[in-house]
């Protein structure tokens, strides 16, 4: 299977599941999720350090008006959470301590409907 990378690493709660199509597009649907939580963390950490929306933007490779619509609302939220001392990384590391994203027992379908 080409995306056998996904199942390699044993941090997945499914690492010795049968390898399916479907097993694979559940796997990339929660990275997927977990790296749009980073990438909305370094947004607000960026903002906070004093980047502008057009140099976030040209990172991302979105308008400066795409980039604020996307992420504005949820870096204000980050930032506040995070205080005014900018704690990000301890921010991260509260959102992956308490994010248990992988469903315990990933098997087809089912898996994917019970894991919303």
């Amino acid at each position: 299977m080409a995306v056998n990378y996904l199942f390699g690493d044993d941090y997945l709660k499914f690492h010795d599941q049968p390898r399916t199509p479907m097993l694979a597009l559940e796997a990339l649907r929660w990275i997927e999720m977990g790296l749009e939580l980073e990438r909305a963390v370094l947004i607000a950490q960026a903002r906070h350090e004093g980047a502008s929306w057009s140099e976030i933007g040209r990172q991302l490779a979105l308008t400066k008006q795409a980039a604020h619509h996307r992420y504005d609302r949820v870096a204000k939220g980050i930032t506040e959470f995070a205080g005014p001392e900018g704690n990000f990384e301890d921010l991260l590391d509260y959102i992956y301590a308490n994010f248990d994203a992988w469903p315990e027992n990933p098997s087809g379908e089912d898996a994917i409907e019970n894991s919303r």
